[in-house]
């Protein structure tokens, strides 16, 4: 995947070992390789030549300083990204780095000092990665390149593994690797040539402004907003936005729209004949868009590629995101830059509030946590994990799940418990999906106006009673985009710009219709209900329905699973049992415990 590789050593660099880590990253005949070395830094960036193609690395006038950068800053005067970097170390120090706005990775190589600066942005957009081994530092952003180095012991990492599984997430700075540590999101690493130094810049964090009125929180919004879209459009390139039924891109390509003056492009994927896919050709329809790319999604597509992905991610992504290989290669043909609405359903509108978060008093808010979504469809809950693992490994990792969701909600500074809620969930569940985003990467751009440092400072100020029910995010759509508040949202099929009863009575009664349709398909094996078209993927009912996926899983599942006495082969086949026959909901379960599966199997060997 596109990003920067290096090795910063007191010892003599090995060309060969550098050399063969560029090769592990570079997927696509139409990578590029900028690439520099000496005997003790050696460093690669592998990129798209979209985002800052000049040569990398930059010095400065004596080669003191160099710096390599992936991604894009905006809103700086400097001439281009890494003169302004380069120019701000010199004069500030890293203290500059908690005001650049964008999502980068950052590499600084101070050879004068003998220090070595690596900063990401405030979301960690750009997934990279890092290793300390017998005093030499390693920087990727795929696991595999710092595997190159043989000398390197490759074991799996207890504490990722049991993260992954019980939630869904790596928690901290963990990865499947032992002694392999993602970059989390704000975070400065220095190196000394010793030794390995983080401190956090930033974190997501509300400070309610109660003195507000909600006429002042629009108005900052909006123009906040439109400034966010301008400055990530101003080059000559193909910009492109991922249109769902939702209200996130719906927004970004409104106003995408009347910055370019209508040079615009969408592009949706999912079943042609799915709410999704309907509700997006009516925003393109209502916006003139004239370039909307439609990709089919089928259950057979995400199978072909579900290597892919854990191939990619080295097994970091689960395999439901198996479509997006195929799918954005498509979208190259019409995309520089993708635009995405990145979780602002869940930062303005409240996507992990309900009255009973914002509104309690207990004093066990972690548990209540704990035991609710997107938690509980894992491992973790009701004492799954203790059934899936053999009994002598659970015996050695039953504490860690626990352990380590205390210390990221011990991070928590948030005080109403709604807003500790929904910080919890950007720093630990939302800041884990970035990694998707590597398999869009091998083929575009992506940048995310929704997640603008000014933007998000005044939605860190807006109470949870506020966002609650998508309250203050209508306000803002229909200040901005008047229009397309006027077409159905696809979590409740209500129009934005209708009453809050309304949108509250109607989201209720499509999760109510929901749960009896699920009801009516297990108790008839599926036979009394027509195919779900909601969602653009339906990943229950290809179980019940699909006999290629049900054959994948049971392939990789029951007949050929791992040989490494971790797993209990007589429980993983009944949760595929239950998932097939529509008796119980075991998705997230069996996508992730597969993922597992195939990583052991493609990393380790292990069949």
């Amino acid at each position: 995947m596109p990003g920067v590789c290096a090795i910063i050593s007191n010892n003599v660099i090995e060309k060969t070992l550098f050399s063969s880590m560029i090769a592990s990253l570079k997927h696509e005949e139409f990578h590029l390789v900028d690439q520099y070395y000496s005997e003790h830094f050696a460093g690669a960036r592998i990129h798209l030549g979209i985002f800052n193609p000049s040569k990398q690395p930059l010095f400065n006038k004596d080669k003191s300083i160099c710096v390599m950068m992936d991604g894009k800053i905006y809103g700086h005067s400097g001439r281009t990204d890494l003169e302004h970097c380069l120019e701000s170390y010199e004069r500030y120090g890293v203290e500059f780095i908690q005001r650049l706005n964008g999502n980068f990775v950052l590499l600084i190589q101070d050879f004068k000092n003998n220090k070595t600066v690596i900063a990401s942005d405030r979301f960690a957009f750009r997934t990279h990665y890092y290793a300390l081994h017998d005093g030499s530092l390693f920087l990727a952003p795929e696991p595999k390149a710092i595997l190159q180095n043989k000398a390197f012991k490759k074991e799996i990492d207890d504490e990722g593994l049991i993260s992954f599984l019980s939630f869904g997430d790596f928690l901290g700075d963990r990865t499947l690797f032992k002694g392999i540590h993602v970059i989390e999101p704000a975070s400065v690493i220095t190196f000394d040539g010793e030794k390995v130094s983080v401190e956090k810049y930033w974190r997501y964090t509300y400070n309610s402004d109660y003195s507000r009125m909600d006429e002042n929180f629009v108005n900052d919004l909006v123009g906040s907003f439109r400034r966010a879209v301008k400055i990530r459009t101003m080059d000559d390139l193909r910009y492109s936005v991922t249109l769902s039924g939702g209200l996130d891109s719906r927004t970004v390509l409104y106003t995408l729209v009347s910055e370019t003056k209508g040079v615009a492009n969408a592009v949706t994927w999912g079943n042609k004949e799915c709410t999704e896919a309907k509700i997006a050709k009516q925003v393109t329809k209502k916006l003139g868009v004239k370039n909307h790319m439609m990709i089919d999604v089928t259950p057979e597509l995400l199978l072909d590629y579900a290597d892919k992905e854990v191939f990619l991610t080295d097994g970091h992504s689960y395999i439901g995101e198996g479509y997006v290989y195929p799918v954005i290669r498509e979208a190259k043909k019409i995309t520089d830059v993708i635009l995405d609405g990145f979780a602002l359903d869940l930062t303005l509108g409240g996507g992990y509030l309900t009255p009973e978060r914002v509104c309690y008093k207990g004093t066990d808010f972690l548990n209540v946590l704990l035991s609710s979504k997107p938690y509980v469809r894992y491992f973790y809950a009701n004492g799954n994990l203790r059934l899936l693992l053999k009994s002598e490994y659970y015996e050695k990792v039953k504490d860690i799940p626990y352990r380590l969701f205390k210390d990221e909600y011990d991070k928590v500074q948030s005080k109403e418990c709604g807003n500790a809620c929904e910080e919890f969930a950007m720093n630990v569940h939302v800041a884990s999906t970035q990694v998707a985003d590597v398999t869009v990467r091998n083929f575009v751009e992506v940048t995310h106006p929704t997640a603008d440092n000014d933007f998000i400072d005044i939605v860190l100020a807006i109470p949870p009673e506020k966002r609650l029910h998508h309250m203050i995010y209508r306000k803002f759509l229909k200040r901005i985009a008047p229009a397309m508040a006027k077409i159905p949202y696809n979590k409740t099929m209500v129009r934005p710009d209708l009453p809050i009863r309304l949108w509250n009575f109607f989201s209720k009664y499509n999760t109510g219709k929901a749960i009896i349709r699920n009801k009516i398909r297990k108790y008839t094996g599926g036979r009394l209900c027509s195919e779900e078209r909601r969602s653009y993927v339906n990943f229950f009912q290809w179980f019940q329905t699909n006999e290629n996926w049900q054959h994948f899983f049971d392939k990789i599942l029951v007949e050929n699973p791992p040989k490494n006495n971790l797993f209990n082969d007589d429980y993983v086949r009944s949760i595929l049992k239950e998932q097939i026959s529509g008796e119980r909901d075991n998705v997230s379960k069996l996508l992730y415990l597969t993922t597992i599966y195939m990583f052991l199997r493609d990393v380790f060997g292990d069949r």
